[in-house]
């Protein structure tokens, strides 16, 4: 398929580094799909559309949340506190590739956004 092709590519020239958290994770890095394969076969080849991903962030991506080791639901919203502007960055170009599914996106997992369309950053809870 040629999204690997285009995924091991991005492996080589950024590194074997998460593009939620920026950390470093050859381990469990996955490829990921900012819009999924299922709803856009357009876009399963995009460069645009395709970033690298340690595996638990990958599922809180796709599924909203995933449970943490110590039992605890991290969600989304978590990941946009703990790495605001990656995360950000992310949902940004989940937006300029597909408006509509941005937007159903983010009233899924209550993500808010403005007039305009721009994730709005929350404050970390304590």
């Amino acid at each position: 398929m040629g999204y690997i092709k285009t995924a091991n590519g991005k492996a080589k020239r950024q590194g074997e580094r998460c593009t939620f958290t920026g950390r470093y994770d050859s381990y469990s890095l996955d490829r990921v799909h900012i819009i999924r394969r299922s709803y856009s076969k357009a876009l399963i080849d995009d460069p645009r559309n395709i970033i690298l991903g340690s595996r638990f962030f990958h599922t809180v991506f796709d599924d909203g949340m995933c449970r943490k080791q110590n039992m605890d639901m991290y969600t989304i919203k978590h990941m946009l506190e703990d790495y605001p502007w990656r995360v950000r960055a992310v949902l940004h170009r989940m937006r300029d590739l597909d408006l509509y599914y941005f937007r159903r996106y983010c009233r899924r997992y209550r993500i808010p956004i403005d007039e305009n369309d721009n994730v709005m950053l929350t404050k970390k809870s304590k």
